[in-house]
């Protein structure tokens, strides 16, 4: 499957090195030029010394990866959440699958990701929160873990159990999205 990852940081680099080890075809955005350049050149996930970047993941600063993509795996920091998904929504071609890993609460309006993407983006086949007690060093040297794939649409959060499980990291469903996000935020 055809998947964008928005968020080069080092959980957005270690859901790419998952998602490519699992045999799907990725983009890596950076809304930096800069430090998409720079990822070219290493390959490494930042921050995380001995993650390897999959040579088969296209990095990227160009956004409209994401209309090559079947589904968009958003890693953004809290901050950037609301600007993204205005960026996304002014050059959204189709309906996409949107799975939401950033962890937080926007703090001006006290919103999880889940509401502002619903409130920002019009062309959303389904919105999944994909979160646990997972840290992206464990994740990116492949020590086990776990985190939850949670969404109103049972069919997409059972699709995206099914694109991030393997050997190492366990993905559980449920329809509890508020829970999740709040647990998400918290840790």
């Amino acid at each position: 499957m055809k998947i964008s990852v928005l968020g080069a940081g080092s959980f957005g680099g270690t859901i790419a090195k998952v998602l490519s080890e699992n045999g799907h075809s990725v983009n890596l955005w950076s809304h930096l030029e800069e430090q998409a350049e720079a990822l070219r050149n290493s390959m490494e996930v930042p921050f995380i010394k001995g993650a390897i970047l999959p040579s088969n993941i296209n990095v990227t600063s160009d956004l409209n990866c994401i209309n090559e993509s079947e589904i968009v795996v958003v890693v953004v920091p809290s901050f950037a959440l609301r600007e993204t998904a205005k960026s996304i929504e002014k050059i959204l071609k189709d309906d996409k699958i949107f799975v939401i890993c950033t962890k937080g609460i926007e703090a001006s309006s006290m919103k999880s990701g889940y509401q502002i993407f619903d409130e920002e983006i019009s062309k959303i086949k389904a919105n999944v929160i994909l979160s646990g007690p997972t840290h992206a060093e464990e994740l990116a040297l492949q020590k086990l873990t776990s985190i939850v794939s949670t969404s109103k649409d049972k069919e997409a959060r059972n699709l995206v159990q099914d694109l991030f499980n393997n050997s190492y990291l366990r993905v559980y469903t449920n329809d509890d999205i508020l829970g999740v996000e709040i647990l998400g935020a918290a840790k």
